[in-house]
């Protein structure tokens, strides 16, 4: 997918309903995908990664080597290694299900030369979004005309409010503190500040110091 700016040409009227439709088929629709697959799915691939491998090997071992004692500490390793991944795991969608809370259900756009609310689900690249005072922005946009007072902590995480004129860019899920303005969207789904925020924190891989105690554990058992 791949992000398309508006023409200045397109931003007064906004888009006719028939090209609206059109890139919609070719954009998808403006919403965050969030894949909820089985909690016992999830907890059974914490098995099958390099960490669980090296224990699984190691309790093989030790059961080769007649260490019960040591293999069952091990397992109980693996376990607790398991049941961390997963703990994790699902804090990250919660924090992602949590931010997707914040993004505006509805929009106001010009459509075929008239204001129109639709739901967010169904704006496209090139949208004219209408943006007045205490609206959420339902998708990354670039304000076109008017002068808003933008707070965008619940994504940056920046504490004081920005203002936004024509030539800034603003993303989905922020709040209009003051003023109004017409804005044209440059991004949707997860081509948005927000979509590749929650595919980031999908695919962090990061070890945490419990892994890296994992480790030097299994290594004192096997020697």
């Amino acid at each position: 997918m791949t992000t398309q700016k508006p023409t200045p040409t397109e931003l007064p009227s906004g888009l006719a309903s028939i090209e609206a439709n059109r890139r919609l088929g070719e954009y998808g629709p403006n919403d965050v995908p969030e894949e909820i697959p089985s909690p016992w799915r999830v907890f059974a691939t914490k098995f099958w990664s390099p960490i669980p491998w090296l224990l699984e090997a190691a309790i093989v071992l030790q059961i080769s080597l007649g260490k019960d004692l040591e293999a069952l500490l091990t397992a109980a390793l693996l376990f607790f290694n398991a049941t961390l991944g997963y703990v994790q795991e699902r804090r990250a969608g919660a924090s992602i299900a949590a931010l997707k809370k914040h993004l505006a259900p509805t929009a106001l756009a010009r459509r075929d030369d008239k204001s129109t609310r639709l739901p967010a689900f169904q704006l496209v690249p090139g949208d004219a979004l209408m943006l007045p005072l205490g609206a959420l922005v339902p998708a990354d946009a670039r304000i076109v005309s008017g002068s808003i007072l933008i707070d965008e902590s619940m994504l940056s995480g920046e504490s004081v409010p920005l203002d936004a004129e024509p030539g800034s860019d603003i993303h989905a899920g922020a709040l209009v503190r003051r003023g109004q303005a017409i804005a044209g969207v440059t991004a949707t789904s997860a081509n948005t500040y927000f979509g590749h925020t929650a595919r980031l924190v999908r695919i962090a891989q990061s070890q945490s110091t419990e892994h890296a105690a994992v480790f030097s554990v299994t290594r004192t058992l096997i020697r």
